[in-house]
C-alpha cells in the first residue's frame, strides 16, 4: 500500500491540497495514514488469482468510496473502467511502466511468444484506456500515449538533518566493515537491474565493497553470492538487505543518507525496458548528495554529464570501470563535489514540488 509513487507521492500531496483520498489496496484490514484512509482488497496469490479474484474486490471498494475521480495504476484495473467511467466520475490511468518492453523480458513467457504478446498487450491497454484521463511517469512514454501528462517520478525532498534521527541512523550503519568502500545500490534487486552486474566493481577493485538495500529473492541473493564466489569476492563485501522482504521507503532513505558511500551505483545490463527511462534511484542519490557510477546509456549519461554529478562508465570495459572507482577513491573532494551538483540539480529541477503541483 505505502508505494512511494502512489501513496508518498500522489495520495499524500492530494490530502495536503484539501482532497479526501481513499486508497484501495492489497492490506487485509482498514486503516488510515497520513490522513489517506486505506481499504482493503487483501493480498494477492498469483496473476490468476489477482485478476479473477482481486480486481473484483477492488471494484466493490471503489464503488463503496462513491468517489468523483478514480486513478488507476494498474494496467489489469482497466477492466473495471467503463464501470466506474458509468458512475459519472473522471477515471485517471496512471502509466507507471513500459509494458511493452518489460513483457519482452518476462522470463515466465516462452521466448518465441514474448513479441506477440507484447503487440497484443500494447493494442489491448490503448484500446481499454480510450475512456481514461491519461498520465505518463516517464517522458518517452508518450510515444505511446501522446495525449498524456507528464507527472515523472522526481523525489520527494528528503528532510533536513535536523529532523533526522541520528541514533537510529548510526546504528542503520553498524556491521559494515570500514576496511573498506562502500557502494550502495537502492531498490528491487533482480537481474535485469543489475544484480550481477554491480559485481564487477568489486571485482576490479580490491577496496570495494556493495550493499544492495531492496527487495531480494532468495534465488537472487543465491546468484549473488555465487557469482561473488566464482570472482573470488569474500562474502564480507556484501550486504543484502531486504532479503525476502519488502524494505520500507523510509528505511531505504535513512541509509542512503546516513552513510559514508563511495558513490550511488546504476549498473544495468543493455535491455530495452531500462535504457531509456529516468531511473528514480539518480534522484534519490542525488538528493542524499552522492555521485552516481551508472552504466553509459546515452539518456543516463546526459542526466550525470548535465549535472555534472557523477561517472558514467561501460560495464563491459574493465579498465573503464577500475578507472572510474580509483578516481572516487583519490579524489574525494572532486566525488564530493560531485554530489553536491546532484544535491542542487534535485533541489532545483528534479524534485516532486513541480510534480505535485501537475
Amino acid at each position: 500500500y505505502n508505494d512511494t509513487r502512489i501513496f508518498y507521492k500522489e495520495c499524500v500531496s492530494l490530502v495536503h491540497s484539501g482532497f479526501q483520498v481513499t486508497l484501495v489496496a492489497p492490506v487485509e484490514q482498514a486503516f488510515n495514514e497520513k490522513m489517506v484512509e486505506i481499504l482493503p482488497a487483501g493480498a494477492w496469490h498469483g496473476r490468476i488469482h489477482r485478476i479473477l479474484v482481486v480486481v473484483p474486490r477492488v471494484l466493490v471498494k471503489a464503488l463503496q468510496a462513491k468517489a468523483a475521480i478514480y486513478h488507476l495504476h494498474d494496467p489489469e484495473l482497466l477492466l473495471i473502467a467503463p464501470l466506474l467511467n458509468l458512475t459519472g466520475a473522471k477515471v485517471i490511468y496512471d502509466i507507471h511502466e513500459d509494458y511493452v518492453t518489460s513483457i519482452r523480458q518476462k522470463s515466465y513467457i516462452p521466448k518465441p511468444f514474448r513479441n506477440i504478446v507484447a503487440v497484443i498487450f500494447d493494442f489491448l491497454e490503448k484500446l481499454a484506456s480510450l475512456g481514461c484521463y491519461k498520465i505518463i511517469a516517464e517522458k518517452y512514454y508518450r510515444e505511446r500515449f501522446p495525449k498524456a501528462l507528464e507527472i515523472l517520478n522526481y523525489p520527494l525532498l528528503p528532510p533536513t538533518q535536523a529532523h533526522r534521527d541520528d541514533s537510529y541512523q548510526s546504528s542503520q550503519l553498524q556491521g559494515f566493515n570500514e576496511r573498506y568502500h562502500w557502494f550502495l545500490y537502492s531498490g528491487n534487486v533482480t537481474i535485469d537491474r543489475g544484480a550481477l552486474l554491480h559485481l564487477r566493481l568489486l571485482s576490479v577493485n580490491d577496496k570495494t565493497a556493495i550493499a544492495y538495500i531492496g527487495k531480494c529473492s532468495d534465488a537472487i541473493a543465491s546468484k549473488i553470492y555465487a557469482y561473488a564466489d566464482s570472482l573470488k569476492i569474500d562474502e564480507e563485501r556484501i550486504k543484502i538487505i531486504g532479503r525476502e522482504q519488502y524494505v520500507p521507503r523510509e528505511t531505504i532513505d535513512d541509509y542512503t543518507h546516513s552513510g559514508s558511500w563511495l558513490a550511488g551505483v546504476a549498473l544495468f545490463p543493455d535491455t530495452p525496458h531500462y535504457t531509456r527511462k529516468e531511473l528514480t534511484k539518480f534522484f534519490e542519490y542525488m538528493a542524499a548528495g552522492l555521485p552516481i557510477l551508472c552504466t553509459d546509456f546515452p539518456a543516463w549519461k546526459a542526466i550525470v554529464d548535465d549535472s555534472s554529478c557523477g561517472l558514467p562508465v561501460n560495464p563491459d570495459d574493465v579498465q573503464s570501470l577500475s578507472q572510474a572507482i580509483e578516481f572516487l577513491i583519490a579524489h574525494p573532494e572532486e566525488a564530493r563535489s560531485m554530489g553536491e551538483n546532484g544535491r542542487t540539480a534535485v533541489q532545483e529541477r528534479y524534485n516532486w514540488r513541480a510534480e505535485e503541483r501537475k
